[in-house]
């Protein structure tokens, strides 16, 4: 038993102690450059120069040992540069080096190396060699930054930083910050924590803003508890609600498409150049706080600067984009109104029945048929007719456009018709039964006029319900306009996605919440014209 505790003690040594044996002593001198995207790296090691590269053994390794040595030596040491690498044009994965857990990478052209001394070298001295290059990369979006260097490497770390950063901690030994330079010594890699004092105030001062706003919101809601409501009042409290509502789910649209995730180059599907990262993070200020990310991003929605396209992909004219977002909107609003309409007529008019009611039974069927299934029957079926076939299928630039989109608004209503019919014809249902229903019956008023009371209570529960309505109807939407070649907002969503193209996503999800939005403010006022509980 002693023994295996023995030898096991002994294996445990050998593991700790192995990197040490591995390690090499090296010394590095990095400047962060002002613009924020580019590490200067100066990398010194000492080779030693063994007799098994002395071919003439005449003691000293001339030049072309000396460079045996390093053919053998430095592809151990750097193999992003002198061995098989990841590259891509210009570019070299630099996998040992993170910044803020984000990949970096080496740019070719910068990289230049040399000999501090001429051979011959004696054998058993050392040969000092050096390196040197730029890192390309960016930050996170936030004050406090990492630099990892993940390498079987021991030696001194000298780091230059631009004004206006600070040190806050690093596995630096023996550390000394002066004049904007942290010296120390690291042991088997290392990693240094900085901060941005600008942005680290500019963060203090947002979050009090943020509070302050909140706090007034809070006490103007509760001064106005008591007040008696009008519909302007009514408007602007949608209005405020909505618009949160669309600032936060933008905003987290914004920050896992551009913020999380993959690197930039990954999530444009290979189809951008690495050298086109940058673009995007200026662009979007990837690199900076949440804050002017945020600003920059809605700057960007109302300016159009979301159109901005890279050079792999084509440019959306606002034409083009205004022609879209008007086909997009006229589908909707003809299907939901279609929808909503229909149900309304039908759900009280079937409400007082007991039989079967072959018309839900109908309507289950449809809305449990895909979206794309459905399109794609309906255009199977107008195949027989091989001219409302094209008619269908072909895109005009006249008003014969918004009368071939009614096929398929109709047909979408159709697919959506199913949960507000059921749910008026369930209020309906007890409707009939209620007091009110039975005086009117009483005093001798016409069924017509009853059956309008019953609608207008009806209509209540489906206005409510229609807010989450419309979300299913935009989902359902998307597939409309791909299977019918209808060059909408929908269809420029699917195009995005396929094609990996960011631009196009967040320009159609913009389009998509503002109609929510918009869907939203309308069903309130509605509501409140139609509820008198409302406005007491």
């Amino acid at each position: 038993m002693q023994k295996i505790k023995l030898i096991a003690l002994i294996l445990i040594f050998i593991l700790l102690a192995a990197p040490s044996i591995n390690a090499e002593n090296i010394n590095i001198r990095a400047t962060l450059k002002n613009d924020r995207y580019h590490l200067d790296m100066k990398i010194f090691m000492n080779f030693t120069a063994t007799k098994n590269y002395d071919s003439d053994r005449s003691g000293y390794l001339d030049w072309n040992e000396t460079k045996l040595l390093l053919m053998k030596k430095l592809p151990e040491m750097l193999p992003e540069i002198f061995g098989q690498s990841e590259s891509y044009m210009n570019y070299i994965y630099f996998k040992n080096l993170t910044v803020d857990s984000r990949s970096t990478w080496i740019l070719l052209n910068t990289t230049k190396d040399s000999l501090l001394k001429s051979p011959p070298y004696p054998v058993n001295s050392t040969i000092p060699y050096f390196i040197t290059f730029t890192v390309e990369f960016y930050f996170n979006g936030s004050y406090e930054h990492r630099i990892v260097l993940a390498k079987n490497w021991s030696g001194e770390l000298s780091l230059k930083i631009p004004d206006g950063w600070s040190y806050i901690s690093s596995s630096l030994k023996n550390v000394e910050v002066k004049n904007g330079e942290i010296r120390g010594l690291f042991h088997h890699g290392f990693f240094v924590k900085l901060k941005e004092n600008k942005y680290y105030w500019m963060s203090i001062g947002v979050d009090s803003f943020i509070a302050l706003i909140f706090g007034i919101f809070i006490y103007v809601s509760y001064k106005r508890r008591k007040v008696k409501k009008r519909i302007t009042h009514i408007v602007f409290a949608s209005l405020v609600r909505n618009i949160m509502a669309l600032v936060i789910t933008l905003s987290l649209i914004f920050y896992f498409l551009w913020v999380l995730g993959p690197s930039l180059e990954a999530r444009v599907a290979g189809l951008a150049p690495i050298s086109s990262r940058l673009f995007l993070v200026k662009l979007y200020n990837l690199d900076k706080p949440w804050y002017i990310q945020f600003y920059r991003w809605w700057e960007s929605v109302f300016t159009g600067k979301l159109l901005t396209s890279l050079n792999w992909d084509r440019k959306f004219t606002m034409e083009e984009l205004k022609i879209g977002m008007i086909k997009s909107t006229y589908i909707f609003a003809l299907s939901t109104f279609l929808s909503y309409f229909a149900s309304t007529y039908l759900g009280t008019f079937s409400g007082k029945k007991r039989k079967i009611d072959v018309t839900a039974l109908i309507f289950l069927i449809l809305y449990s048929i895909p979206t794309f299934i459905a399109a794609l029957l309906f255009l199977k079926l107008s195949a027989l007719n091989t001219s409302f076939y094209l008619f269908l299928v072909t895109p005009f630039k006249n008003g014969l456009e918004y009368l071939r989109l009614l096929f398929p608004a109709f047909l979408l209503s159709l697919l959506t018709i199913a949960k507000p019919y059921l749910l008026t014809k369930n209020v309906a249902i007890k409707e009939y039964r209620a007091p009110y229903v039975f005086t009117f019956k009483a005093v001798g008023m016409e069924k017509r006029k009853i059956r309008k009371y019953v609608r207008r209570t009806s209509l209540i529960p489906i206005i409510t319900d229609s807010v989450l309505n419309f979300g299913w109807i935009l989902t359902a939407q998307v597939f409309v306009e791909v299977i019918f070649r209808i060059k909408g907002m929908g269809y420029l969503l699917f195009l995005g996605t396929m094609k990996g193209n960011p631009f196009e996503v967040q320009l159609s999800l913009v389009y998509l919440a503002f109609v929510m939005i918009g869907g939203s403010i309308l069903a309130d006022t509605t509501l409140f014209a139609l509820d008198p509980r409302v406005r007491r």
